[in-house]
């Protein structure tokens, strides 16, 4: 296991072995393939996001997908969760995040969640189906009620950049969030995931070593199938 673990990225990383990085995979067309060549310190995410849901053709993505997930070289299902800033019914959403929690499971795969305006509605998803898999609700910016509302219900959070601005909602608590239920990452961004962990260490007031074991146990909890 490599020193850093970055749990979502768009971008592959630099040629740095130190990095462990999971590479999301999104399904845009039910006829797509992804063409990224996982190795030892590279993985995918695989699933279909709220923004790329296919109205007309969203059973011929279930099929794409499940027929990779088959192939054993995904580490997480997503991203996947409920938006409601789109104009996608939010009931088909739910009926595709469903299927998703399903292949979670059948897989033993964590899941990535995307989130936004949504968080009641996913918890009582949860709540419903009592999932066995991790949730990580990534990209996390949020005020202290939803992380609370999160981590009660079992959930990691992911945060990325957002902790970089001083003026962030994340900074007016973050010695309050538990390390034990959090991952970091770099989403989109073209940064190194290092910058992240060192302003983590500014923040907790802690050594590199202590905080790359903290996500180690983390990484073991939610990736290492029993």
């Amino acid at each position: 296991m490599e020193r850093y673990i970055n749990i979502h990225s768009h971008h592959l990383p630099p040629s740095d072995e130190e990095v462990w990085t999971i590479i999301n995979i999104q399904e845009r067309e039910y006829s797509f393939r992804p063409t990224t060549n996982f190795t030892s310190n590279i993985k995918g995410s695989l699933g279909i996001h709220p923004w790329y849901i296919d109205s007309l053709n969203y059973k011929n993505q279930f099929m794409n997908v499940e027929s990779m997930l088959t192939q054993n070289q995904y580490v997480a299902i997503g991203e996947a969760g409920l938006d409601r800033n789109i104009n996608t019914p939010l009931n088909l959403q739910i009926e595709i995040f469903t299927r998703q929690i399903e292949w979670s499971e059948k897989y033993r795969l964590p899941m990535i969640i995307h989130c936004v305006r949504a968080f009641q509605d996913i918890i009582d998803i949860r709540k419903k189906l009592k999932p066995q898999m991790s949730w990580i609700f990534h990209g996390f910016n949020h005020k202290k009620s939803f992380y609370q509302l999160l981590v009660d219900n079992g959930c990691f959070i992911s945060i990325g950049t957002s902790i970089l601005n001083s003026k962030s909602v994340l900074n007016s608590y973050f010695q309050d969030i538990d390390l034990s239920r959090l991952f970091l990452e770099t989403d989109d961004k073209d940064i190194s995931i290092k910058t992240i962990y060192d302003k983590i260490m500014f923040l907790k007031s802690i050594d590199l070593e202590s905080l790359i074991s903290a996500f180690q146990k983390n990484y073991n909890k939610t990736f290492l199938k029993p």
